[in-house]
């Protein structure tokens, strides 16, 4: 699991953020505007969208390119179908492959733990709000060094070595499960009709979730259903309910390829 990135070259960032907050996102754009002189970073955000483009391609465009991607966490954020179930969704999962470092930037107060991105070291210091910050202007400025060392030590890494320590929270689970057996778990999971709408809430209780905390138990496919669990016990290092998972899936899958498949992700998650 690493981010291959060229000394020299800069780094994109991509800002995930409520447009309620855009005022607060600008201040922090500022902010950064010394790494950008210097050529270290490149900024993006949607209201760098040019008049006639297809919005939705542009971002998704930027979201798969930027190699550290921010969350501006507020209420307005969480409460955002487009930036948790859409952007967030995208950027944990190239985090979780290495593909980029995602860092949570805590503008205002509110309550994200228990959020997927939860154990992601979040900015500024200590994850205090920068809103209750009395200086913003302090609040930004370690925000600001914080990304600067997150991007120096991804320039740091151009081998597979061990990622920034914004990353660290999926070193353990990554040394174990590889994008493919996420794969081969989700595909499984589809095949085996435990993500039909009907057996969900049942999937995840057996287990040991509480389904009624899953703001995406009511995706319209299986396979969004799939995708969604399975990257969100992963991106919080939920090993035990992985590996229940595993054993719900073996009375399905009892021989053959799949049952093959299936024991050796589950001896990865029991080892």
């Amino acid at each position: 699991m690493s981010i291959s990135i060229s000394a020299t070259r800069s780094i994109e960032i991509f800002f995930s953020y409520a447009h309620k907050d855009e005022e607060l996102k600008n201040e922090l754009v500022k902010h950064l505007s010394i790494l950008k002189r210097q050529g270290v970073i490149t900024a993006w955000h949607d209201r760098e969208i040019t008049a006639g483009t297809e919005w939705a391609g542009e971002i998704d465009t930027h979201l798969n390119a930027a190699g550290v991607i921010l969350l501006l966490i507020s209420s307005d954020f969480l409460a955002s179908d487009y930036c948790y179930d859409i952007e967030l969704v995208q950027a944990m999962k190239r985090h979780a492959t290495g593909e980029a470092c995602v860092i949570p930037v805590i503008l205002r107060e509110v309550d994200w733990k228990g959020a997927v991105f939860g154990k992601l070291q979040a900015l500024p210091k200590n994850a205090d709000p920068v809103a209750s910050w009395v200086n913003r202007d302090q609040a930004f400025a370690d925000v600001a060094k914080g990304i600067r060392k997150a991007v120096e030590e991804l320039k740091q890494q151009p081998t597979p070595q061990a990622i920034s320590q914004f990353s660290s929270s999926f070193i353990e689970i990554e040394e174990e499960l590889n994008a493919n057996d996420l794969e081969i778990l989700t595909e499984l999971l589809i095949r085996s009709g435990r993500a039909e709408y009907s057996a969900r809430k049942a999937l995840c209780i057996k287990a040991g979730i509480e389904p009624n905390q899953l703001g995406f138990l009511r995706q319209s496919t299986d396979t969004d259903f799939a995708l969604e669990l399975i990257n969100y016990l992963h991106s919080i290092d939920d090993k035990q309910a992985l590996f229940k998972m595993c054993k719900e899936l073996e009375v399905v899958f009892k021989r053959g390829k799949y049952a093959a498949d299936l024991e050796k992700v589950k001896s990865k998650l029991n080892s």
